[in-house]
């Protein structure tokens, strides 16, 4: 129906950052939402995301800003594509915890990409200052799941790519389950940026800056 690429394998990892898929028979609703900060990532959800869906599926989004938040949210109604999603790449209605593993054939052939719309959507980027000197030289690559399977399957793709990073599950007020997963050194980003990258604009714009002072190693 369409075609395995990198480009639906990054859409997918779009969709498993900040997407969402909802399927009700009896109503006839079949739409696939993405959502992200209007201050902070307007240009990714609003320009890049729009372009990469219309170039992987050939349909129109419709973009919303819901009054009094600052959110966009990102909207695909189409039968086809979440039939697609549900029944090709096993993705679920509703929530994404249901998910015991990232789509199979998609992971084997274009892992590097998943990763990539993952990480633009739900993980962080920043810099710590180790030596208290007023210079943040250590860039961190940060993600954190509810869903534990989302931390193993990002472990075992980074370990395939060869960058070293680091898991741990945190809980909070005794009952808030988190498992995190960070990449961390300026060796470890360098070869984040040549195996995986970025495309969305605000994580591009920190690693220029970071470059820019602390020129890359490839």
């Amino acid at each position: 129906m369409f075609e395995l690429s990198p480009l639906l394998a990054y859409e997918t990892g779009v969709h498993l950052g900040d997407g969402n898929l909802t399927y009700n028979k009896k109503w006839n609703l079949y739409r696939i939402t993405y959502a992200g900060n209007s201050e902070t990532d307007s240009e990714f959800f609003e320009c890049v995301l729009p372009k990469l869906i219309f170039e992987v599926y050939g349909k129109r989004v419709r973009i919303y800003h819901p009054k009094g938040e600052k959110t966009v949210l990102v909207v695909l109604n189409s039968k086809e594509i979440a039939r697609f999603k549900m029944d090709a790449l096993g993705l679920p209605s509703g929530n994404k915890n249901q998910l015991k593993e990232f789509p199979r054939k998609l992971k084997e052939k274009y892992p590097a990409d998943i990763v990539r719309g993952l990480a633009d959507t739900d993980f962080c980027l920043y810099f710590k200052d180790r030596n208290k000197d007023g210079i943040a030289e250590i860039p961190i690559i940060e993600g954190c799941f509810s869903n534990e399977a989302f931390c193993s399957e990002i472990s075992g793709i980074l370990f395939r790519l060869g960058i070293l990073h680091s898991t741990r599950k945190v809980v909070s007020h005794n009952k808030y389950v988190e498992h995190r997963i960070r990449v961390e050194g300026k060796g470890q980003f360098c070869r984040w940026m040549e195996k995986i990258g970025f495309w969305n604009p605000k994580h591009l714009a920190k690693a220029d800056d970071y470059f820019g002072n602390f020129p890359a190693e490839f």
